[in-house]
């Protein structure tokens, strides 16, 4: 039942409701992945980006296809969404917690995007162990996308 209403609340963007699901479910099934990949959206969403990036963090270092593999229709829109809004208005971000939300992001609809604002997060934070094996995964996965579409054995590469 609360998978059902999760899913309800993230469709119509009642992000803080949605948390409230998400967690309930994986209080019951911590290992429930795909609730973890859109708790991550919610948290952004209502500004809890720590929490986000936490759970972000440990889907990227225990299966980054998780987050890469998307339905288009469901993770596109609130993803693009928010990048535009973060890209057009000023904010008050501080700007490695600006990289962070669009790093995540570009995470789930183009990885190479999203390489591009974890180098530059890396650069603002060049001793982060979580940052660098998180651009170490990306960059393997970018190269293996590329091996396997020069090959012909993979097309979907953003």
């Amino acid at each position: 039942m609360n998978e059902m209403l999760a899913n309800q609340y993230f469709i119509v963007n009642r992000f803080q409701d949605a948390c409230t699901e998400f967690e309930e479910i994986l209080d019951a099934n911590p290992s429930n992945s795909i609730a973890k990949k859109k708790l991550v959206l919610c948290y952004i969403h209502i500004g809890e980006i720590q929490s986000a990036f936490k759970l972000f963090a440990e889907l990227v270092t225990t299966n980054i296809n998780i987050l890469t593999e998307n339905e288009i229709s469901i993770y596109d829109k609130p993803c693009k969404k928010m990048i535009s809004y973060l890209k057009t208005n000023p904010q008050k971000l501080v700007e490695k917690n600006k990289l962070l939300i669009l790093g995540m992001l570009w995470t789930y609809c183009d990885i190479n995007n999203a390489k591009i604002e974890f180098e530059k997060l890396n650069k603002i934070l060049p001793n982060d162990p979580k940052i660098i094996t998180i651009l170490t995964i990306i960059n393997h996965l970018i190269s293996q996308n590329y091996k396997e579409k020069e090959n012909g054995t993979k097309t979907l590469l953003s």
